[in-house]
């Protein structure tokens, strides 16, 4: 049976996904395409068949090489998809295999753990669909303190602002230097950990902290590259979670309470704050921006917003995932019907 919530990398998986329905029905004229899904002890089994054209015996070793397609040069497509559904398995920690027959068809499977949220953190039942956002108005239990270390005073700002209203004690941290200044006075009861900063960077400080009197603090690290963590395998007992900016909050308050094993306070009367819309001239920056590729400036701009309550939520969560994406043109087309419906 599959649990309501699972942890994992949403956009990963949903690529992974994306890009093996995507291969088997290039591949496959006639026939059908399968997608079954099974799930047992925290694995999950991921198979996409089909009844294509098959896979030679001598050929199946080099579907994963990049630019490949077996015996078909016909076939439009970049030749990379497998190349990079392969990549995302294995940063997610899965494998994957494939089974062919020349002229009948291949199965693709990924073994996945995903394990379940824990039941107790939240009710699943009283999700506020509309909006897509927990309705959550604080936690059971003592107080739980929240160090935030992050050179950029957006985010800073950004974790301060939605985590104190939920009741957690927030201290936060531009440096690695000044997180050890608090440290010596405070024992935070989760650490939010940004990776890429000047100096001391976050894995050398999280090694430090596990060498330390922080053995079983649990770490969250923070990146703004999605790959991070797949270039990083050594260092994966460092850290409990791994998220990439610009990341959902939502999801980073459930993966705080699934660590700190706390029970969130759910009702369908949460606050909702008043969020205004957005200018002509943040909307002009946005756009100039996309319209250069400049990836950074449009990460900032989008930062800035977030933290000035700009909405709706819909329409900020479409230009982060364009910008996860690098799609410039979906952003820009996005800002342009913005421009329109106003």
């Amino acid at each position: 049976m599959l649990p309501a919530f699972v942890r994992s990398d949403e956009k990963r998986l949903r690529q992974i996904i994306i890009n093996l329905l995507s291969n088997a029905l290039r591949y496959t004229e006639e026939g059908a395409v399968t997608f079954k899904l099974t799930y047992r002890n925290e694995v999950a089994i991921i198979e996409v068949s089909d009844s294509g054209i098959g896979i030679a015996p001598e050929f199946i070793d080099r579907i994963w090489r990049p630019f490949e397609r077996g015996e078909r040069r016909d076939i439009q497509g970049s030749g990379l998809g497998l190349t990079i559904t392969k990549l995302l398995v294995e940063i997610l920690g899965g494998e994957i295999e494939v089974e062919s027959t020349l002229g009948k068809g291949s199965v693709f499977r990924v073994r996945l753990m995903l394990p379940s949220v824990t039941p107790s953190v939240f009710d699943p039942r009283i999700m506020d669909l509309e909006s897509k956002a927990l309705p959550v108005n604080g936690y059971d239990g003592p107080r739980k303190t929240i160090l935030v270390v992050d050179d950029d005073f957006n985010h800073l700002a950004l974790a301060e602002n939605f985590l104190t209203k939920y009741g957690f004690v927030v201290l936060c941290a531009s440096s690695v230097d000044m997180a050890e200044t608090m440290l010596a006075d405070a024992a935070p009861d989760i650490i939010l950990l940004d990776i890429d900063m000047p100096g001391r960077d976050g894995w050398s400080f999280a090694r430090d902290l596990r060498t330390g009197r922080h053995q079983n603090t649990p770490i969250v690290m923070i990146s703004g590259h999605a790959n991070e963590e797949g270039l990083h395998r050594a260092a994966l007992g460092l850290h409990d979670a791994f998220f990439a900016k610009p990341y959902n909050l939502d999801e980073l308050l459930l993966q705080i309470a699934e660590l700190l094993k706390v029970k969130l306070i759910m009702g369908k009367n949460r606050s909702v704050p008043v969020l205004r819309s957005l200018t002509e001239h943040e909307r002009k920056r946005l756009l100039d921006a996309a319209e250069i590729g400049h990836a950074s400036a449009l990460r900032a701009e989008l930062d800035d917003l977030r933290v000035a309550g700009v909405g709706p939520v819909s329409l900020m969560r479409a230009f982060e995932a364009c910008l996860e994406q690098f799609d410039m043109e979906g952003l820009a087309r996005l800002l342009e019907d913005h421009h329109e419906d106003a």
